[in-house]
């Protein structure tokens, strides 16, 4: 190898370890802005060195390969190569975000790389000898900052994994303390209620569960007369409860948790595909054949709600508006008839409208019921869910460009089914309904949209609420309950005020002595995410501590003093933190109650 051609490898180097550590810093100044975590100094220290380690490494190889080649020359190479940086900069930034986290590890390595290339090719012939000093300088930097990663704590951890998806998997590798924190916090097994019924307030009444998919929590409590006004007067009265947490942000694990009283993590869900027949089978992590696959309980045996007033006389009923709510996929176990027709003639390409087929199938269910027994019917309200779709009934003419909008839209629609089905002169004459959401929706709140990729409060803060007709509950009292309540407590709650004993498997707490006039103590409430990976949280009065079990990344919030979740502390609590870590540690582990 020649002079010229060391030179022109040299000069690459250089030109592709500024330009792609340029870019990363770049990614990571946007991320940081974008998603609204607040750092440090020594969290901003630790995320420019994962910066510059993944740039400099990344930009390297690119670099000395175009010293190698001479084709790759001139301006060409560098309007494509900055072009394409440029494409696949700003589709990791506003295309899904937090979406198909490898998708968004290839664009942003991708744009590294381009960028790189472009780097390279504008690096000056008259720099070029000093180009073997610039890449021997980013050559070395990779290694000496690499090693001092791992003296950050858990906020530097999290921190990096949220900011710089790219590095989140290179990160963990060069910090191997990360890996198998959560087997290091001893063993604190999960708590099981102590519950103490007392008489049934609402014998044998029938009860109404509706779920609004994605209803925030927000939207709901006192916010329910502006997102849904018609629901809102049908509920006049009734008792709310505006800071419960689902068990998961997605439907199909929050909805069968809600059934069975359990947090998420002690049910058995298996990865499921749904072929064009509704077939569901069980499928492995290599199988691509599969457009849906999601988790359902097929072949989990714990007692739902369904069966619990199914076998004390209760008539049950579920409106199916998705795939997921046929019988053949375990949910909706206990149902004695689940209507399929909103599913099978409005949403058979999961993207349909189903409010108002939902509806007339419990309309219809009023009628035709035995009067002899008591009703429990379950109808999930699909429609808010994304894709969201403009509904401009009443003179509304939604933004159709803000996804906000479009999701209150959809609200209004399913306000409209509603109050067909509250408005029916066919309901019970004793009735308990009940309105909740599956879930929240998240709108930017830490640079990502929809559902499912998160713990943080937008996603899985759900309202609740309760009214009676016929025999009415005691009333509601001024205060908001302030108490952290999980929606598994509902079906022990129902269970208790209609008179149905509650199965032994059940780990949610009743709130009926709330109702009877006596506080509700805090109790640990788990959640958990596995959307693209697993991540618990435990939930105590205003801390919340989340733990990602694979690398042992770990984050702790004070929702009192800062409710948006925008300050990992978890380094400097550590006397709050400990039991919370622990009893997470021992979930991760496997262990159930």
């Amino acid at each position: 190898m020649g002079p010229m051609k060391t030179l022109d490898m040299a000069r690459g180097a250089a030109g592709g370890a500024v330009a792609g550590l340029a870019l990363a810093l770049l990614d990571l100044l946007t991320l940081a802005t974008r998603d609204q975590v607040e750092l440090d100094a020594e969290g901003w220290r630790s995320l420019a060195a994962v910066a510059v380690c993944v740039g400099a490494a990344l930009g390297l190889v690119p670099g000395v390969l175009w010293g190698l080649c001479r084709p790759l020359r001139g301006p060409v190479v560098a309007i494509l190569s900055g072009a394409m940086a440029f494409g696949a900069f700003v589709a990791d930034v506003v295309v899904l975000p937090r979406l198909y986290p490898w998708l968004h590890a290839g664009l942003a390595g991708s744009a590294v790389v381009a960028a790189a290339l472009a780097g390279a090719a504008l690096w000056p012939e008259r720099w070029a000898r000093s180009g073997t000093l610039v890449a021997l300088l980013a050559a070395g930097l990779v290694p000496v900052l690499s090693s001092t990663l791992g003296e950050g704590g858990q906020a530097v951890r999290q921190a990096v994994a949220e900011q710089t998806r790219y590095a989140r998997h290179v990160y963990a590798a060069l910090d191997p303390r990360a890996e198998g924190a959560a087997q290091d916090a001893g063993v604190c097994p999960w708590p099981r209620p102590t519950p103490k019924p007392g008489k049934p307030q609402l014998p044998r009444a029938s009860v109404l569960l509706i779920t609004v998919d994605a209803l925030r929590a927000d939207h709901g409590g006192a916010a329910l007369a502006t997102y849904l006004p018609k629901t809102a007067a049908h509920l006049a009265g009734g008792w709310v409860f505006d800071r419960v947490y689902a068990g998961a942000p997605r439907t199909n694990e929050s909805i069968y948790s809600l059934f069975t009283g359990r947090p998420v993590p002690f049910l058995d869900f298996k990865p499921v595909g749904v072929d064009a027949q509704d077939r569901f089978v069980v499928v492995g992590p290599e199988e691509t054949r599969w457009q849906r696959r999601y988790p359902a309980p097929i072949g989990d045996t714990t007692p739902t709600w369904a069966e619990a007033m199914r076998d004390s006389g209760w008539q049950t009923f579920a409106a199916a508006g998705y795939v997921y709510f046929l019988p053949a996929a375990g949910l909706t176990r206990g149902f004695e008839q689940v209507d399929d027709t909103p599913y099978q003639k409005h949403n058979r390409d999961l993207t349909g409208v189903t409010s108002n087929a939902v509806a007339d199938a419990l309309v219809a269910a009023f009628a035709a019921r035995d009067p002899k027994r008591p009703l429990f019917a379950w109808g999930h309200f699909m429609d808010p869910h994304a894709p969201y779709r403009a509904y401009t009934a009443a003179g509304t003419s939604p933004d159709e460009r803000d996804p906000r909008t479009l999701f209150r839209s959809e609200l209004r629609r399913v306000d409209d089914a509603l109050d067909r089905v509250l408005s029916d002169p066919h309901l019970p004459r004793e009735l308990l309904v009940v309105l909740t959401g599956d879930h929240g929706e998240e709108f930017g709140e830490h640079g990502g949209g929809y559902h499912g990729t998160t713990l943080f409060e937008e996603q899985v803060r759900v309202p609740v609420h309760l009214a009676a007709r016929g025999r009415p509950l005691p009333a509601p009292p001024e205060a908001p309950e302030s108490a952290p309540l999980a929606l598994y407590d509902l079906m022990p709650t129902v269970l208790e005020l209609v008179g149905v004993p509650t199965p032994p498997t059940v780990l949610g707490r009743s709130w009926a002595s709330r109702l009877r006039g006596e506080p509700l103590a805090d109790v640990p409430l788990l959640l958990s995410s596995t959307l693209h990976r697993t991540l618990l949280a435990v939930v105590e009065g205003t801390d919340k501590v989340v733990l990602e079990p694979a690398t042992g990344i770990a984050a702790y919030y004070d929702l009192a003093a800062d409710p948006a979740e925008r300050a990992n502390r978890i380094d400097a609590a550590p006397e709050r933190v400990g039991p919370m870590a622990c009893r997470l540690a021992t979930v991760a582990r496997g262990e159930r109650p």
